[in-house]
């Protein structure tokens, strides 16, 4: 398991940098192979959802480094590739699991960001609203209050649809790459004048 979870940390971090596009995605490919592979090994279950949040930052990377590279259609793809590998830590892990507990607080720490990046402002809300019920003393609690706020002053009431295909996207590479990263990002706060 950790070779394969070193395996591929080293194809995300040298896919990140290359300018190939063709390239890039095979590396990028190979990171999440490696961490499938390390997935068929894994028995216990906070492993496994360690695994699956490592897999959801694979595709948070390459979504970054699709940006880079000026890509945002496949940027905006696997972003959302990574909202969907969050979400399934989020909904389908038990944090009942001690072991569990702290990959799952990490899915939403990551996910919300790239939720309001998205403007998918009541999705964040309904998240961040889960999490500080769930963790009411977790981790990450004061940033996701702080991503709970962002949401509540920029969103509506009803269920946010996702975003058509024609629409651009706001830059990911802007997303926390770890929890130290993202409890450090300050968030200004805003007026109703500032919209």
């Amino acid at each position: 398991i950790e070779s394969c979870l070193a395996a591929s940390q080293s194809y995300a971090a040298v896919a990140s940098e290359m300018p190939d596009p063709k390239a890039r995605r095979a590396l990028f490919d190979d990171a999440v192979k490696a961490m499938k592979r390390a997935r068929k090994f894994a028995k216990d279950p906070g492993i496994i959802a360690e695994l699956e949040v490592g897999v959801a930052r694979i595709f948070e990377l390459k979504s970054a480094a699709e940006t880079t590279f000026g890509d945002t259609e496949s940027a905006s793809k696997y972003r959302d590739d990574a909202v969907a590998a969050y979400q399934s830590v989020i909904m389908f892990r038990k944090a009942e699991v001690e072991a569990v507990r702290p990959h799952i607080e990490d899915a939403y720490l990551y996910c919300l960001p790239l939720l309001l990046e998205m403007e998918r402002w009541d999705d964040a809300r309904q998240d961040a609203d889960r999490y500080i019920e769930e963790f009411r003393n977790g981790r990450h609690v004061l940033k996701i209050r702080q991503y709970l706020s962002r949401a509540r002053v920029s969103g509506g009431q009803k269920e946010t649809p996702l975003p058509d295909e024609g629409e651009e996207e706001e830059d990911a590479s802007e997303a926390p790459t770890t929890p130290a990263e993202a409890s450090a990002e300050p968030i200004a706060p805003t007026t109703p004048e500032e919209e």
